[in-house]
């Protein structure tokens, strides 16, 4: 499947890190993502969102939240046009949540550079198991 695109932003919609809740005899670290997705179809754009919190023994420890947009051409974008739904097969899904992903991890290890929490990286990760279906949103005029 061949899909034309254009990147066109990426964002830090969310940033905080909670150094006091390190205390130093901290016990498993926790990482939890979830991705979250939106298009608008007048003007054939994708955006992707991602969440990221760290956190030990439910004590919240570092929160991100990242964002990105593509434009797809018109022909490609129509192609996941089915009727009043935007279905989109699982391939390209993980190929934009991917490319955000990586962005995010980059970011993240600007944001901590020279705190207590830099050490705390996003680890890389395959998408194929966490992206594991096709992605539809209701389309609203």
């Amino acid at each position: 499947m061949n899909i034309s695109y254009k990147f066109l932003d990426l964002r830090t919609l969310e940033f905080a890190y909670f150094d006091e809740n390190l205390n130093g005899d901290e016990g498993r670290m926790e990482i939890k993502t979830s991705f979250g997705y939106g298009v608008d179809a007048s003007t054939h754009r994708l955006s992707c969102m991602l969440e990221v919190m760290y956190s030990i023994e439910d004590r919240p420890v570092m929160k991100i939240k990242t964002g990105a947009t593509y434009e797809l051409d018109a022909e490609s974008f129509g192609s996941f046009v089915k009727g009043e739904t935007f279905e989109m097969p699982v391939e390209p899904v993980r190929h934009f949540s991917s490319m955000l992903y990586g962005a995010t991890r980059g970011i993240l290890s600007c944001k901590l550079e020279g705190t207590r929490l830099q050490q705390m990286i996003l680890p890389p990760r395959n998408l194929d198991t966490t992206i594991a279906e096709p992605l539809h949103i209701a389309l609203r005029e």
